[in-house]
């Protein structure tokens, strides 16, 4: 299964999912587990909640448009930053790192990473009028994502999918080319413009380069728009 990507905290909803879920750990006093922890966020009515008033904590339903998976996803991501911690084997518990007690009274969001934002890609199809590369687009993000394994950093730091988007659009085909496009400064260019540069030509030279004017009309599944065409 692939790793699921992460990104930073950036909206007041992401924050208060972050608060919300250090706040509940701190009120379940290290007497329950991450599935209990997400039952409660959820507004959940099951046996354990009831059996244990933790429906009278401030924050029961707090997330409740969340679902469980989102809210675990959430919480083991937290655990994995230190600013949860699990003790326990056979049914561990959950209790505030140091950490976590700093990010819940401070607020402070500066390094906290969330699980990003499931793509719905009918959606994101549409915001590049359908006009983009779906294949060389995959190739260009497994480059990404090896750089990232690679590196230690988080994949939308090396380079954001939008500006992967945009290559698969646009197919520039030397360095000056890829300058042009969104998200391209120096030090990406130094990092990734040679290899991404390298996998365009690569994709133009398999044939899977197509005139504009056709793909516009929707004859072809993998439509792009080459860059020299726009000039």
């Amino acid at each position: 299964m692939a790793k699921k990507e992460v990104a930073p905290v950036r909206t007041e909803e992401e924050r208060k999912l972050v608060l919300d879920i250090l706040k509940c750990v701190k009120m379940l006093r290290g007497g329950f587990g991450r599935h209990v922890a997400a039952s409660v966020l959820m507004g959940s009515k099951k046996g354990v909640i009831l059996e244990h008033d933790l429906q009278e904590l401030d924050v029961y339903g707090a997330q409740v448009r969340m679902d469980r998976a989102g809210l675990i996803e959430a919480l083991d991501l937290l655990r994995d930053q230190g600013l949860i911690v699990s003790r326990g084997s056979e049914y561990p518990v959950c209790l505030l790192s140091r950490r976590g007690w700093e990010v819940l009274h401070s607020g402070n969001m500066n390094g906290v990473l969330l699980p990003a934002p499931d793509v719905d890609e009918e959606k994101e199809s549409a915001r590049y009028g359908g006009l983009y590369d779906r294949d060389l687009y995959e190739r260009l993000k497994r480059i990404r994502d090896e750089t990232a394994a690679a590196s230690g950093r988080p994949a939308h730091s090396i380079l954001p999918k939008d500006s992967l988007k945009a290559v698969s659009r646009f197919l520039p085909q030397t360095v000056e080319e890829l300058k042009l496009i969104k998200g391209f400064g120096v030090s990406k260019l130094e990092g990734l413009g040679g290899r991404i540069v390298e996998e365009v030509r690569r994709h133009m030279d398999r044939g899977k380069s197509f005139d504009y004017a056709e793909s516009a009309q929707g004859g072809f599944e993998s439509q792009v728009v080459p860059l020299r065409a726009l000039g």
